[in-house]
């Protein structure tokens, strides 16, 4: 699953993403990009443990602002890919 956010601001936004508010670490299966003025959460292996609202939040000297998006698994069906909503 893959997030994208574009970010832009003088001086650089720092961003940070989070589920349910917690932020979140990079780890083999968890990647953040930030390249041009998009920025994107990159989830190799989605699970439905992994479902709920994601945030990016971008902050500068001038400011704070995040978005959001809900994300539902709907389950996984042998051999086939899961599915997932962002709403």
């Amino acid at each position: 699953m893959s997030l994208h956010a574009k970010v832009t601001g003088t001086p650089r936004p720092e961003v940070t993403w989070y589920r349910n508010n917690k932020e979140l670490v990079t780890t083999p299966n968890v990647k953040v990009a930030y390249e041009d003025d998009t920025c994107s959460l990159i989830i190799k292996k989605m699970t439905m443990d992994l479902e709920g609202q994601y945030k990016c939040v971008a902050r500068n000297p001038a400011g704070t602002t995040d978005i959001v998006a809900k994300v539902t698994v709907e389950g996984k069906v042998k051999g086939r890919t899961a599915a997932y909503i962002c709403k």
